[in-house]
């Protein structure tokens, strides 16, 4: 699924290129607007797997949840005061997480990735995983906006680049 986004991403942005800026917004917002009464088409037709379905619709910030990770992170920043420059290392969150928690939870990750590298590795590492992903993203935009770069492909670049 992730790749079928990426090249549809790679597509519309191909597409979108030539576009005065005005269009381009325009387009991108008809295109959302498009793909939530698809979704909601679907939904209402029930074409989505019962799983699937359950969980779009019953997603609520009233959800406990939502609310658990926001907690958890909370708690997380806790333990990056004690260690902020070298961190907690490998599996800080596990091993300490208990002395921290601010209700009686248990879970071994903290469901946040750039918490849990900041508390694993402290400053160091989170700035050290920051510049990657800025080179990352520097590399994917020069690519894609060279005119060096091979016809339609350099539209591929960014989306596929965004891809987890």
């Amino acid at each position: 699924m992730g790749l079928a986004l990426a090249l549809g991403a790679g597509w519309l942005a191909r597409r979108l290129a030539g576009l005065s800026s005005r269009r381009q917004l325009l387009m991108v917002v008809a295109a959302a607007v498009a793909g939530a009464a698809l979704l909601g088409a679907l939904l209402a037709g029930g074409l989505l797997p019962k799983a699937l379905a359950a969980r779009i619709m019953g997603f609520s910030l009233g959800e406990r949840s939502v609310w658990e990770r926001l907690w958890w992170s909370k708690d997380a920043l806790g333990l990056v005061k004690d260690s902020p420059i070298l961190g907690s290392g490998g599996g800080g969150w596990a091993a300490r997480y208990w002395q921290y928690q601010t209700y009686n939870y248990y879970t071994r990750e903290i469901h946040n990735d750039y918490i849990q590298t900041l508390v694993e590795t402290g400053l160091v590492g989170f700035l050290a995983l920051l510049a990657l992903l800025g080179t990352l993203g520097r590399a994917a935009w020069r690519a894609a906006t060279s005119e060096k770069a091979p016809g339609p492909w350099r539209h591929l670049v960014a989306p596929a680049a965004a891809e987890p």
